[in-house]
């Protein structure tokens, strides 16, 4: 039993930071900071709202499937459909940003408004929070089957994993952005911005991330 525990521990480390590598996660959230002009402290608030909302969704569904007594595979299908609609979401919005952006450039506007910039950010948060969790739907079910106490330990330990994961590749990528000038420029603009966040959602798609 307390070698199972750990091993599904473990296991849910290793998952949840691989999970937190693709690209959805964290390069939206840089290229918002650097269009909005956001401070590291905001720009690590932001991600740490996205990352906790986009697990607790996750969270909230495999633990009713659980509780209702639904396969890991009812549930993955569940998660399968947000995971598109999550994409097209983030393709919409991509698109949608760099389209304000190019208006505002063609009105010679250079500062955006903060209203826009938290109305972004929120927009951001709201779409990260639909994409789903899918490999924490089988972890909850392993662990529902050893226990309770064992349900919450791989909550907390996905929940940390992901969150550290996606703080530390954000901040890591604002630091390397900041120290180049010209492409700090480049991806300051909103219309970059924009068309980035709109391929990520086309690449997570098309591989299936």
């Amino acid at each position: 039993m307390e070698g199972t525990l750990w091993t599904l521990m473990v296991s849910t480390v290793l998952i949840g930071g691989l999970h937190a590598l693709a690209p959805d996660h964290w390069i939206p959230m840089v290229n918002l900071s650097t269009a909005n002009g956001w401070s590291a402290k905001k720009t690590m608030r932001m991600t740490c709202l996205a990352g906790l909302g986009h697990v607790s969704s996750s969270i909230l569904i495999g633990g009713i499937g659980v509780l209702l007594g639904y396969s890991v595979g009812q549930i993955n299908w569940v998660e399968g459909q947000r995971g598109q609609l999550a994409g097209w979401l983030l393709i919409g919005f991509g698109v949608a940003y760099a389209l304000w952006g190019f208006r505002h450039w063609a009105k010679h506007h250079r500062h955006h408004h903060e209203h826009d910039h938290n109305r972004s950010g929120a927009t951001l948060i709201a779409v990260l929070v639909i994409g789903p969790c899918e490999p924490l739907v089988p972890l909850l079910f392993l662990a529902w089957a050893l226990s309770g106490m064992a349900v919450w330990m791989v909550i907390f330990i996905f929940t940390l994993t992901t969150l550290s994961m996606m703080v530390v590749q954000v901040r890591l990528a604002t630091m390397g952005i900041s120290r180049s000038e010209r492409l700090r420029q480049i991806l300051a603009s909103p219309i970059t911005a924009g068309l980035c966040i709109a391929a990520t959602g086309v690449i997570v798609m098309a591989f299936g991330l």
